[in-house]
């Protein structure tokens, strides 16, 4: 009896121990998935953005183009002298290196603490007493310089099937807050979308600040938007639209909540003709508002090559948008 409930017990754990053997070496898991996502250039913040019905469109992927652009937005912010309320009154966009945007970045975060800090003591006459500077300075306008990266990229999948997708990620946090800011990719007219492919998340992490420089990560991961829908689509384009949430939540006198690394990503699928030799171009585009406008879907146009733009009928719309692009194109062997 001994004997056969020992030769049970063995066959039992040979048989857990062939599972799991067969688990890792299944090329549909999800681990393997993401192992390969890794492998074809993916950090691990994106992977750990996606559900995994979205990573598992990558498990035979092979990456054949990729491109990232960088650009800062300087937004003149003037600041109501009795209600300390900020405006953004202008908004100019520049395209950037990325040395340039890392180093823009870091010191617009350290600038953009010290300003709340500020804020904060002043409205407790603590700014003696501690020492800090007057960087806030009701009676004066001042620039909030936000860096955008934005890249793009298109993926083997298999057959005569591609896979597009952008991402966006503010380096430093935008000046607006509760806009409504447009996000699309287009590809040219040699290939076609396939319908119904379509996702778009979009994400931010959030900290607990205080005056005294500290920060704690209270929440990672937390979703804006996540969506199957588009907000405008075209024959060469499919846009998402989602609102940028608020930066700065206050929490009590000497400190508070603090939204950072505010991203997003989106992708669809393409039918490729299985012509050899021909270049296939992708266009990643992001519109950034100036201020909150409720932008109508038909105002909207998305295509190729032109990217996210507002129909002449809608000068008042087209006025306060910032787009920034970026372009990969691919090749079928």
């Amino acid at each position: 009896m001994t004997k056969k409930i020992f030769s049970l017990f063995l066959a039992g754990v040979l048989m857990f121990s062939s599972l799991i053997v067969h688990a890792e070496s299944n090329p549909n898991s999800i681990n393997n998935v993401k192992d390969n996502m890794l492998r074809i250039g993916f950090d691990q913040q994106l992977i750990s953005d996606l559900p995994d019905s979205e990573i598992l469109k990558y498990k035979d992927a092979k990456l054949v183009s990729r491109s990232e652009e960088y650009y800062k937005v300087d937004s003149t912010v003037e600041v109501d002298k009795n209600t300390l309320e900020e405006k953004v009154i202008s908004t100019v966009k520049t395209k950037i290196s990325e040395q340039e945007a890392l180093k823009n970045a870091k010191e617009e975060n350290a600038k953009s603490i010290q300003r709340k800090a500020d804020s904060l003591m002043r409205n407790n006459s603590l700014v003696s007493t501690y020492g800090f500077g007057d960087g806030y300075n009701s009676n004066q306008t001042y620039v909030v310089s936000a860096t955008l990266k934005l890249e793009v990229w298109a993926t083997y999948v298999s057959g005569n099937t591609y896979s597009l997708s952008s991402r966006f990620e503010w380096l430093s946090y935008p000046a607006e807050n509760n806009v409504e800011d447009l996000f699309a990719i287009s590809n040219d007219t040699k290939a076609t979308k396939i319908q119904n492919t379509y996702y778009f998340i979009a994400k931010y992490d959030q900290y607990l600040m205080d005056i005294y420089g500290g920060s704690t990560l209270l929440s990672s991961n937390v979703t804006i938007d996540e969506t199957t829908a588009p907000f405008k689509e075209e024959i060469t384009g499919t846009g998402f639209k989602y609102t940028v949430p608020s930066k700065v939540t206050p929490k009590s006198s000497q400190d508070w909540y603090e939204k950072k690394a505010l991203r997003g990503y989106m992708s669809y699928s393409l039918f490729v003709p299985s012509t050899s030799g021909l270049s296939y171009g992708v266009l990643g585009s992001y519109g950034h508002e100036s201020s909150y406008v409720s932008i109508p879907a038909p105002s909207v146009s998305v295509s190729f090559p032109a990217g996210i733009s507002i129909q002449p009928n809608y000068p008042s719309i087209a006025s306060k948008v910032t787009t920034a692009s970026v372009y990969a194109n691919f090749y079928v062997n």
